[in-house]
């Protein structure tokens, strides 16, 4: 008899202040957070952001990395690409197949041929993990989009599961 493989996908989405965190086993989602880096940009702020990446990595040993691109209208693009390629990296060196997903493909996820907006995109995530809730609440009250990362990492994350899925069958 075959062991039981468990599917861990950490959903990722960067951004060089704040980056959103999502982690599904098993279709379950077992953590979500926002990690927050406000210092000035420098080697050191890089050099955190990849050893907070690299200790989720060794923290769940996912069995893929669900990363959602940065826009390429970004304020920081030269700044977001070498993160991508960090992320990259990590998922190399680590042996994790990597699926990166520009938003996009996020905005087409859960509505067919329908285009969705940030808001309609968090509300859609929040229905289909109703564990998001009090984020999405939150983020609804907020002036700025505070938690937006969170629920697009959460997306991608199940987008990853889910063509998973796919190729297994």
């Amino acid at each position: 008899m075959k062991p039981l493989k468990i599917t861990t996908i950490l959903g990722i989405s960067l951004g060089t202040r704040s980056i959103g965190i999502a982690v599904l086993q098993d279709k379950t989602l077992v953590e979500w957070k926002m990690i927050h880096f406000l210092e000035s940009w420098s080697d050191r702020k890089y050099k955190r952001i990849i050893l907070r990446l690299l200790k989720l990595i060794l923290a769940y040993a996912p069995t893929a990395i669900a990363l959602r691109l940065p826009d390429s209208t970004t304020k920081c693009p030269v700044r977001s690409k070498r993160l991508v390629e960090a992320v990259k990296g990590l998922a190399k060196a680590n042996h994790i197949k990597l699926i990166a997903y520009p938003f996009s493909d996020l905005q087409k996820h859960y509505v067919k041929d329908v285009q969705l907006s940030k808001r309609q995109l968090l509300a859609y995530t929040t229905k289909y993990k109703p564990e998001l809730t009090p984020e999405y609440y939150k983020e609804e009250k907020a002036k700025r989009a505070y938690y937006a990362k969170l629920f697009e990492a959460t997306t991608v994350a199940i987008m990853c599961d889910k063509k998973l899925d796919t190729k297994e069958r």
